[in-house]
């Protein structure tokens, strides 16, 4: 987003194993990360976040009501194969945008159940020991990243008329 400040902690997840591990080197520090999108990437930051800084909370800013389950059924796979993709890509653009909306939980903003079973069963066993690290903001967008002395101030839009927008102070931020 256009209001999201520059500065080394907050990346893209293209590059944060090669940059965001190397600003937070204490992993018994108490970090709050904003890992802003529910697709595969930031289901994956937010399971490293979790497993490497025992005492971090993730707050995952998701549109949608929650993660979803990626469709691995063979039906949908179907759509990688060469038939499928030259057939896709002879249609007009009104129809593909028609099939790529039917396909979009194959590939886009959705999570591998493993991944989404480990997640789950991270908050659980978290929630068991009387804490809580994982937090879903649901119907939200990240709006805004700015600057607060050493701490940074992510602003969430809540996309629905009973969601206000929420602001968190935190440590780092990772655009997935």
């Amino acid at each position: 987003p256009a209001g999201v400040a520059d500065v080394p902690t907050v990346v893209h997840s293209s590059e944060f194993l090669t940059r965001f591990p190397a600003q937070f080197k204490e992993d018994d520090a108490p970090y709050r990360f904003v890992v802003a999108g529910g697709g595969q990437s930031a289901g994956e930051i937010a399971e490293y976040l979790l497993s490497h800084y025992d005492r971090a909370e993730v707050h995952m800013v998701v549109s949608g009501y929650t993660l979803q389950p990626t469709d691995n059924s063979p039906f949908v796979n179907e759509q990688f194969y060469s038939t499928s993709a030259d057939s896709f890509y002879h249609l007009d653009a009104e129809h593909r945008a028609v099939v790529a909306d039917q396909l979009k939980d194959a590939n886009y903003g959705v999570v591998r159940e493993d991944l989404l079973d480990r997640l789950f069963n991270t908050d659980y066993l978290d929630r068991v020991k009387g804490r809580r690290r994982l937090h879903i903001h649901s119907f939200s967008r990240l709006g805004a990243v700015s600057e607060d002395g050493e701490a940074l101030v992510a602003t969430l839009e809540g996309r629905l008329e009973e969601r206000s927008d929420e602001r968190l102070v935190c440590d780092g931020v990772v655009l997935a």
